[in-house]
């Protein structure tokens, strides 16, 4: 290299040459043999001191013994430094091939130099530095070396003659061998387990598997999806790359399965990565299950939606129940009543005997309307005093008897109650049924407002307030016998269920 030191002595000098007998030349020019002249020869040696790029050319050592003489000639090319490059690639000496562990490099032609300071060593114009080096007198050793030791060393050390300092530097290649072993494939992740994965995002899984040491042949590292391989899956879901990667001489195979968005199908599903090679092969299944935070996610919708689905059967159930119940009882209709010893499906108890407006209205309500109704149209067989009662039978022994073979009491509410002494014996009757045996049903169906709560029972005041009561518009359903209607599906909802219509009990 250009400004350096360089020394060269003649390679065909032997151990009885004196010299005096050695002459140096260039280009067919005596070079001086004097001290102080930039080039100058002393004996077997040439100096220049220091090299310019113009000293490009052929330099020639004449050997003079007693009847013979020797020419060697040596060619000599001078690079100057250029910029970004710390050494051309011409200036290198001969490269040095060695096989994985600890390698060698000597720092060429350092003989012919005394006096030698400084010495340091780079590789790829970066300065050595660590345990991993160590320098020893000319010679650098480098510990375990493999293949990413590989590049250009170079060596620069200071070179002083008659005073002053010189620089002098040398540039080898490094060649690393190495030792190719092929052992049982290992992988080394994943592990066979699960992996948690957010619906509808990208993941990527990479298999890593040893191989062996040094470059490998005749192996393969891949991932199926429950048995099929990537390649014949959709590419616009599925991807996989691969890439050898070398650690300390040991090898490693990755592939890289690339999921581009992650779908419930996938759940719950093999992916399995397979490493094979001529020793043997090794498989590691990973499932896809969801995150801790997809999980919770699909729980609380989940939660959400449960829970909006019972506030609507709940609402649905409270302000449709009478149709619900209605609907059910016409679909589903049993096959036959239940033997309970019960005759009538409802008594019905209302005051009778006063010739007023009022009490000729509950007369046609009971004989027209709600008879007409429940059993002509919905088969109920119902007990009315009066039109049930056989002649000369007994009214309160008829009432109890009649009471305890009905499954319902329908009562009517009137402004007259209170004032019927047989309204009054046949509510105590069934009451005492309903509240304390527990043993019948009560429906209420008001007719007319009472000015007051105070003329009624205290037990059916109980039950008024427990139950409510089904309020009767006479100017609105006096002529509407239809069940379907508000006030009558009221009705039918406390009636007990009928397989099919009976007909009424005549008078």
């Amino acid at each position: 290299m250009a400004d350096e030191a360089f020394i060269i002595n003649c390679h065909c000098v032997g151990p009885n040459d004196l010299s005096d007998n050695i002459t140096w030349f260039r280009n067919d020019m005596r070079i001086p043999n004097k001290e102080g002249t930039r080039i100058h020869s002393s004996g077997e040696y040439l100096r220049i001191l220091p090299t310019a790029q113009g000293d490009t050319g052929t330099y020639t050592c004449f050997i003079q013994r007693n009847a013979s003489s020797f020419w060697c000639h040596m060619n000599l090319t001078v690079y100057r430094y250029e910029q970004g490059n710390c050494f051309p690639a011409n200036s290198r000496f001969e490269p040095i091939s060695q096989k994985v562990g600890d390698a060698k490099i000597v720092c060429p032609m350092t003989n012919q130099y005394e006096k030698l300071s400084n010495f340091t060593w780079y590789k790829d114009c970066r300065r050595l530095q660590g345990t991993k080096y160590k320098i020893i007198s000319t010679d650098l050793i480098i510990k375990e070396a493999n293949k990413s030791d590989e590049g250009s060393y170079t060596c620069k050390f200071t070179y002083v003659h008659n005073g002053t300092e010189y620089n002098v530097t040398r540039t080898k290649a490094l060649k690393i061998k190495e030792n190719t072993i092929t052992k049982f494939p290992m992988i080394d992740s994943p592990r066979n387990g699960t992996m948690e994965v957010e619906v509808g995002s990208a993941r990527n899984i990479t298999c890593s598997a040893f191989l062996g040491y040094g470059p490998q042949k005749g192996f393969s590292v891949y991932w199926t999806v429950n048995g099929t391989k990537i390649k014949k899956l959709d590419q616009l879901r599925f991807n996989e790359t691969k890439q050898s990667v070398q650690k300390h001489n040991q090898t490693f195979h990755v592939s890289v399965l690339m999921i581009m968005e992650v779908k419930k199908e996938d759940l719950y599903t093999n992916f399995t990565c397979t490493a094979l090679n001529f020793v043997g092969w090794q498989e590691s299944t990973i499932i896809l299950i969801p995150s801790a935070k997809d999980y919770m996610k699909h729980v609380l919708i989940s939660f959400i939606g449960l829970l909006i689905s019972v506030v609507l059967i709940i609402t649905l159930y409270v302000y449709c129940r009478v149709d619900i119940v209605l609907l059910y009882r016409e679909i589903f209709k049993p096959l036959r009543i239940a033997d309970d010893g019960k005759i009538y499906d409802a008594y019905v108890v209302y005051p009778r005997k006063y010739n007023t407006t009022g009490m000729k209205t509950v007369e046609y309500f009971i004989h027209n309307i709600l008879l007409d109704v429940l059993e002509n149209k919905c088969g109920y067989i119902l007990y009315i005093p009066g039109r049930n009662t056989l002649p000369g039978e007994d009214i309160a022994s008829a009432a109890a008897m009649n009471i305890k073979k009905s499954r319902r009491l329908i009562i009517i509410l009137t402004s007259q109650i209170g004032n019927c002494e047989e309204f009054a014996y046949e509510q105590q009757i069934g009451l005492y049924d309903a509240l304390i045996k527990n043993d019948l049903k009560v429906i209420l169906i008001e007719m007319e407002k009472n000015s007051g709560d105070c003329s009624l029972q205290e037990s059916l005041r109980h039950i008024i307030k427990q139950k409510g009561t089904i309020k009767w518009n006479e100017d609105i359903l006096a002529n509407n016998h239809s069940p379907n209607n508000k006030f009558w599906k009221y009705v039918r909802y406390q009636m007990p269920g009928r397989c099919q219509p009976s007909k009424p009990v005549g008078y």
